[in-house]
């Protein structure tokens, strides 16, 4: 059996027997082609139409590799430099932190060490704009001492963008159409949902209950806010000529400066300490090495073969993009199912067998930690048609929570309204439902489709004569205006 056999054998016991996902598109491409491919399933479970490599996908984080070629392209005029600090593109910025406000650069953003938390999940979606969203930074927090950590902060990409809109004069979308895609000739690869849809080949994005039955739910993303954080979706066809951009690096293949691949290749700060990732070493335990975080790319070593990768998660979407420099070769992996370690068992099965290795030494490792993850998260979703749990709750009246309430910044103010449904609480363009689990708290919930997403609980807050004067949400305080 020859290593294309070999692969084809892996990828297929991983896909068709053990994850089992709604549908997947993987392939390796060369400096000027690919040169094998696997799709797999369906765009919408039941819809009988099969994924091929013109199929799009959400990219989610994979994006972010877009984001910091849109910087090294804007270097390459000399309008900045990764060292260009973000109060000298947006004098109004305020990073929470006076010092970090003054020494905040584009290089802290793109290697993740600015010390922020996300708000993904979370306040993001209140925003109503990519200022609006770089504006409640200010707010974030910090997890630890800028410069000191590795953690991921996707909101760092997001100001990425909000850069590129004032230094450009353009928007970031626009930007990296015209100077990323376009010469590129990705023509099927777009930077917002309704363009992906419009292609009519699309994959639906699908969440597995806890009892394993897999759902199709609506394709979401802050459009226009965070896009350079996650909002791209392509298909294998143009991300493999994505990926040659990076193999070949040269004048006439790569649209930024070619000094500037090596330069968002060189690891800035290890993956390490305690917020690290660890990617691959959550299940690879020998001859993984070097373990960093680039300039919008992963890096790591597997048995001294040099690795830079992205992973993508979204709502009912994963996927993986890879550059093996010594190989000359990239990887890809799209799926529209939240199986959140297949991309990685995927691609860790290709290492191995283009290594010539065992092509299933890790699978089981991956899988075992796929089983763990579903167990936590799938009890957050649950269909529609369920009946709603019991909400009475004696202490508390509608009419008490009704009203207007502010936190600190991050979400801003807040509205719980109530309409025919029950209780709403309204936060920019987050509209969620608000259950009561008695004793004055809640839970929140988000429609989507077939299914309902758990969104986490709130508890209200009462003074001496128990009039409701705020609440608690998402580690939020909330405070009734007058």
């Amino acid at each position: 059996m020859n290593a294309s056999q070999r692969l084809d054998a892996a990828i297929g016991h991983c896909l068709q027997d053990l994850w089992k996902p709604a549908g997947a598109a993987v392939a390796i491409c060369a400096p000027d082609d690919m040169i094998w491919s696997r799709c797999f399933g369906e765009r919408q479970i039941g819809s009988g139409k099969a994924i091929d490599e013109h199929t799009v996908f959400a990219l989610a984080s994979g994006t972010k590799t877009f984001a910091a070629a849109s910087l090294a392209h804007l270097i390459g005029q000399s309008r900045i430099d990764w060292d260009t600090r973000v109060v000298d593109i947006d004098p109004s910025f305020d990073a929470g932190d006076a010092a970090v406000t003054a020494a905040l650069t584009l290089r802290d953003l793109a290697c993740h060490r600015t010390g922020w938390p996300s708000s993904e999940g979370r306040h993001r979606g209140a925003a109503s704009s990519r200022a609006d969203l770089v504006r409640r930074l200010r707010y974030h927090g910090f997890r630890h001492p800028f410069r000191q950590n590795f953690a991921y902060c996707t909101d760092g990409f997001s100001l990425i963008g909000h850069v590129v809109d004032i230094a450009s004069g353009m928007s970031w979308e626009r930007y990296a159409q015209a100077h990323l895609l376009a010469p590129l000739y990705m023509n099927r690869t777009s930077f917002s949902v309704a363009e992906a849809e419009g292609t009519g080949n699309f994959a639906q994005p699908h969440l597995q209950l806890l009892d394993g039955e897999r759902v199709a739910v609506p394709w979401y993303y802050e459009d226009g806010i965070a896009t350079p954080a996650g909002g791209a979706n392509s298909c294998l066809a143009d991300l493999s000529k994505w990926l040659s951009a990076w193999l070949n690096n040269s004048p006439d293949m790569t649209p930024w400066p070619t000094e500037q691949t090596v330069i968002m290749q060189t690891p800035q700060i290890a993956d390490a300490g305690p917020f690290a990732d660890k990617e691959l070493s959550c299940a690879v335990t020998e001859d993984l090495t070097d373990e960093g975080y680039a300039l919008g790319w992963y890096t790591h070593r597997y048995r001294g073969e040099r690795v830079f990768h992205h992973t993508g998660s979204i709502r009912g979407f994963r996927s993986m993009m890879a550059v093996l420099p010594e190989q000359k070769l990239g990887f890809i992996a799209l799926v529209n199912s939240d199986d959140i370690y297949l991309p990685r068992a995927l691609f860790q099965t290709t290492m191995d067998t283009l290594q010539g290795g065992d092509p299933l030494r890790w699978t089981q490792s991956f899988l075992a930690l796929e089983k763990a993850w579903h167990v936590t998260n799938a009890g957050k979703y649950r269909r529609a048609s369920d009946p709603r749990p019991d909400t009475s709750d004696a202490r508390t009246n509608i009419s008490d929570v009704v009203g207007t309430y502010q936190d600190d910044g991050r979400y801003g103010t807040v509205l719980i309204a109530s309409n025919g449904d029950g209780l709403q609480l309204q936060a920019g363009k987050l509209h969620y439902r608000i259950l009561s689990t008695g004793n004055d708290s809640f839970r929140c919930e988000l429609s989507a489709g077939a299914l309902v997403i758990d969104q986490g609980p709130l508890h209200l807050q009462r003074d001496g004569s128990q009039r409701v004067i705020g609440f608690e949400y998402q580690g939020a305080m909330f405070k009734r205006t007058a």
